[in-house]
């Protein structure tokens, strides 16, 4: 939280060689480090900080002059810093994937010119979470939420998801002042244990149905390979023709004895 009061230069024509400016709380009191500047900004924090820390509204005014000339005051409008100070983004995301689900850890940032954590000055902070899958549009939002960590649920297994964090900050009754969105942090999702056991044993299953398979296919090579060696190495006998016209001759002859005894009978 830095107090840095700026301000524009006259025309051209009458550009003041130095300028002064004071603070006022209840009663305008000089800042050492804006006296006698020719410099059109003034960090006055330490003075700020020394008077009423964060929580007074203050006026600024200044004024320019010359050796022989002052002009008169200018006054700023009513400086509220716990409404008009800037909330920068969290100090640290993190990450982390466990059974199904993400689990965001988040670090307040640090007031700068105390380095003090953000909740010194802010007793009510909340958190927005925007989370999406990677490569997509779609954004989902969480909150806001006050306890860390903040669990992100209902996600699919193994993909891959991004976020981005926003603090919240109460500066009066019905009002919240929103932070600096926090860069993207991205992880990939686990599973859940009943998941793992599914994917497990379709994994199994798979793996025993391919050892079945080059099992048979082994198996319907070998005989196959048999056969044909068997066929190239050992080729069926063939009888020859006039073998074979004797054997039918014969068989001719039988028949008509066979015949010929049945008829005797």
């Amino acid at each position: 939280m830095l107090d840095i009061f700026q301000y524009e230069k006259l025309a051209a024509a009458a550009v003041p060689e130095c300028s002064d400016s004071s603070v006022r709380l209840g009663i305008w009191s000089d800042v050492d480090p804006c006296i006698n500047t020719t410099q059109t900004e003034c960090d006055f924090t330490a003075s700020f900080l020394e008077s009423c820390l964060y929580f007074c509204k203050v006026y600024v005014r200044v004024r320019a002059q010359t050796e022989k000339e002052v002009s008169d005051w200018a006054v700023t409008p009513q400086f509220d810093p716990v409404i008009e100070t800037e909330i920068g983004p969290p100090s640290l995301v993190r990450v982390e994937s466990r059974s199904g689900m993400l689990y965001v850890t988040i670090l307040n940032p640090f007031v700068e010119a105390e380095n003090k954590p953000l909740e010194d000055i802010y007793e009510d902070i909340r958190y927005n979470v925007s989370y999406w899958e990677k490569g997509t549009l779609e954004k989902n939002q969480t909150g806001p939420v006050e306890t860390m960590p903040v669990m992100l649920n209902n996600l699919k297994p193994w993909t891959t998801y991004c976020l981005q964090v926003q603090l919240l900050v109460r500066v009066s009754d019905d009002e919240d002042k929103a932070g600096q969105l926090s860069k993207d942090h991205c992880s990939v999702t686990t599973a859940d244990v009943w998941t793992r056991i599914a994917r497990l044993t379709l994994i199994l299953f798979g793996f025993m149905l391919v050892i079945v398979v080059v099992i048979v296919g082994c198996f319907l090579i070998i005989q196959y390979g048999r056969r044909v060696v068997k066929y190239i190495f050992h080729p069926p006998y063939k009888i020859p023709s006039h073998i074979e016209e004797f054997r039918g001759k014969k068989k001719l002859d039988t028949t008509i004895c066979f015949s010929f005894f049945f008829f005797d009978e």
